[in-house]
């Protein structure tokens, strides 16, 4: 059963209250303005004690409504998921995924239209630590070697099923790629014809533009509720931004993240100066 048809049988089982315009019945969607990304879960594994583990921030582009509402709610019910973000497939929407601080960016394109890749390499430059999974794909392989050079991580056809997005979203998080093995076979015949000519390993890994601003602050020792005052954000907000922080860089605490992320040069050059105070 396609994504699509499984989606709007969820989105019938909904339970509404009765309203006198069967119309109203829709549950409207408001793009997230400040969204408090992250949150935390309840994880045991293996006999091993209950620890907090953080939530994945997912922001979801879909042009159906339907569709986003539907799936936005079987993600909301993962204990480990927090939506940060549901709008349509629109250009003006990278500005709300660059706000979001999300982890996974789930996109869905217009039904019938073609992919925009300019909007996925937009996604992927202002969110670069963002992983984007394209959902709802066609089995074509132009498209899907294409998507993956526009920084693609995840590529689901319209097979898949509500809980391989799930699925995907987790696996991406964790550091993998997904994709059909029907066309994981074009991966390895482009490699072999085209070889490692034009191939260059990545040399550093970016933070987001609100992780940078984040870092001149940590270095002067201000406090979570100090830094969220000057960038006008909540301190849980800021907390998981550190939290994430701490998880990119591999670092044991908030200063050491500084000092690595200066050695590493993953701060612009106005702010290469900063050490901790």
């Amino acid at each position: 059963m396609g994504l699509y048809r499984i989606l709007k049988s969820e989105f019938n089982a909904i339970d509404y209250p009765p309203m006198p315009n069967r119309t109203a019945n829709l549950i409207p969607v408001t793009p997230v303005q400040e969204p408090v990304a992250g949150g935390f879960f309840e994880s045991s594994e293996m006999g091993e004690p209950t620890a907090l583990k953080p939530k994945i921030n997912v922001f979801l582009l879909a042009g159906s409504r339907l569709f986003r509402e539907a799936l936005s709610k079987i993600l909301r019910s993962e204990n480990d998921i927090c939506m940060v973000g549901c709008t349509p497939c629109l250009t003006e929407a990278i500005e709300e995924v660059d706000r979001s601080g999300c982890d996974v960016v789930l996109v869905d394109p217009v039904n019938g239209e073609p992919c925009d890749f300019l909007l996925l390499e937009s996604i992927v430059r202002v969110a670069p630590v963002a992983k984007v999974i394209l959902i709802n794909m066609v089995e074509d392989e132009a498209v899907f070697l294409r998507a993956i050079c526009s920084g693609v991580v995840g590529y689901l056809l319209q097979r898949a099923s509500a809980m391989d997005v799930v699925a995907a979203v987790r696996s991406v998080y964790e550091g993998g790629a997904v994709c059909p093995p029907s066309l994981c076979r074009s991966l390895f015949q482009r490699l072999a014809s085209h070889g490692f000519a034009t191939w260059r390993p990545k040399t550093r890994r970016v933070l987001t533009r609100r992780e940078q601003e984040l870092m001149p602050l940590i270095g002067r020792g201000l406090t979570n509720k100090e830094i969220a005052a000057q960038l006008n954000l909540s301190e849980k907000t800021v907390k998981n931004h550190i939290h994430r922080i701490l998880r990119r860089v591999n670092a044991t605490d908030r200063f050491a993240a500084v000092e690595i992320a200066l050695d590493r040069k993953l701060l612009p050059c106005s702010l290469m100066h900063v050490r901790p105070s």
